[in-house]
């Protein structure tokens, strides 16, 4: 299955240029080939005629259905997030409430991820601590690695969120969780 690895959208007053390889497209050294900057009439029309906010929307559809990937703007972190903090989810494919019908609704799954992007831009300057779950339960705070556990808040590792969803990825899921500090 092939995807753009996206390095760079601008965006102007003539419309929105993308910078991207594509994932099926590789040299001889075996690094993703880079196209030059050029202009997407896809995302310059929603852009130009329906405004950023579409546009915004527009993009992290593409990102939350893995047709865009690469680190550019956070939005593959942000997609980690939403599926990190909103595992049952009725747009998230891998939960057991997914529903298709509302999934390949546009305006709803826009919606949903443009509302969840804002508060994830909110979330992300916040500190958070990992909470280890054990048979279901909590059983403790991650201190410095998986062996070793406190169950007193105190003592536990503070994290930006951006730093606890790489950590988190290193865990079965449901055994880690992040805990936002207020």
């Amino acid at each position: 299955m092939s995807y753009n690895i996206i390095k760079k959208i601008r965006k102007t007053n003539e419309g929105v240029y993308f910078t991207y390889a594509d994932s099926s497209l590789t040299d001889d050294n075996g690094n993703y080939v880079v196209y030059p900057e050029s202009k997407n009439e896809y995302f310059s029309e929603i852009y130009l005629n329906e405004g950023n906010e579409e546009f915004l929307k527009a993009i992290l559809m593409e990102f939350w259905s893995g047709n865009f990937q690469g680190s550019y703007g956070g939005y593959s972190q942000f997609v980690g997030y939403l599926k990190t903090i909103d595992k049952d989810s009725e747009f998230n494919y891998h939960s057991k409430n997914y529903d298709r019908e509302k999934y390949n609704n546009k305006k709803l799954l826009g919606d949903y991820l443009f509302t969840n992007y804002k508060q994830f831009l909110q979330d992300k300057k916040t500190k958070c601590v990992l909470r280890v779950i054990v048979e279901g339960r909590q059983f403790g705070y991650y201190v410095q690695n998986s062996k070793l556990i406190n169950s007193l808040l105190l003592r536990a590792k503070v994290f930006t969120l951006p730093a606890a969803l790489k950590e988190i990825k290193k865990y079965k899921e449901g055994t880690v969780e992040i805990q936002f500090l207020k």
